[in-house]
């Protein structure tokens, strides 16, 4: 699914799988990266940051702690 693959480009772009995490990526390029619309992924990681595991601002994602998003999601 699409959340699995949200969770997957932030495991994978990441040295250490656990702690604080900051990705600096605006919505449009990582639609581009998960080849989906820009609209599906809003929805997806607006889902996330209900759930607590991701907080959305411009241009940016904050992760409070990746090891969380990797048992739900990875």
């Amino acid at each position: 699914s699409l959340l699995h693959r949200i969770a997957r480009f932030f495991i994978v772009h990441c040295l250490h799988p656990a702690g604080k995490k900051l990705v600096h990526i605006k919505m449009e390029k990582l639609a581009n990266e998960m080849n989906d619309s820009r609209l599906n992924v809003s929805r997806a990681l607006n889902h996330m940051q209900s759930q607590g595991l991701i907080e959305l601002k411009r241009g940016r994602i904050a992760i409070p702690m990746l090891e969380k998003l990797v048992t739900e999601w990875g």
